[in-house]
């Protein structure tokens, strides 16, 4: 099964009307984002943090390779007027790198051909939150593929041309209720 069909299967069944959590990263560190502007969400899913984001006051692209999810992000974005706009997209370097935006989000989707690519995207100001799982993580959650997994320490390093403003590292937490259990997060500006 491709990607595209595996997450549509997957969001198929999700309900249409109920409103996905954020990331728990954006309202406890929300005093470390831009506060207005242009959002790009990478891999938005059913847009939890695109919703949360939009209703901060940022004007938000919700970028999926699901259709299933976009649609029902845009549909509920709609019926509460929400300035999103959902795409369904294969997120890639060359597609992104033609965009520009205040804030970008991306949680739980890892792709290092992005990590330059989302230096570049920022406007002077801006803000990169990356959140995603670890290698060695002890919380029994998430994948287990290397290939979707960050080195231990990784994400500390990885944006050279942002100025890292929080970093957490959540990998060794054993309590998966946690919001950041097995994973690590990091915020960065790109400075003026």
């Amino acid at each position: 099964m491709d990607p595209r069909e595996k997450w549509d299967a997957i969001y198929a069944h999700e309900d249409k009307v109920a409103k996905p959590d954020p990331a728990w990263v954006l309202n406890a560190c929300r005093e470390l984002l831009p506060g207005q502007g242009t959002c790009i969400d990478i891999a938005s899913g059913l847009g939890g943090n695109a919703i949360y984001l939009a209703g901060e006051g940022y004007s938000v692209t919700a970028m999926d390779i699901s259709s299933a999810a976009t649609e029902k992000l845009q549909h509920y974005a709609n019926n509460h007027s929400l300035d999103i706009n959902a795409v369904v997209t294969d997120i890639t370097a060359e597609g992104l790198a033609a965009c520009r935006a205040d804030l970008i989000t991306n949680f739980h989707y890892l792709d290092r051909q992005l990590f330059p690519v989302f230096e570049t995207v920022l406007n002077p100001g801006g803000v990169l939150v990356f959140q995603t799982f670890v290698e060695g993580k002890v919380a029994n959650i998430g994948p287990s593929s290397k290939r979707f997994l960050l080195a231990p320490d990784e994400l500390a390093s990885a944006f050279p041309g942002l100025t890292v403003l929080k970093y957490l590292d959540e990998s060794a937490n054993p309590d998966a209720t946690h919001p950041l259990a097995g994973r690590a997060c990091v915020i960065a500006r790109k400075e003026d």
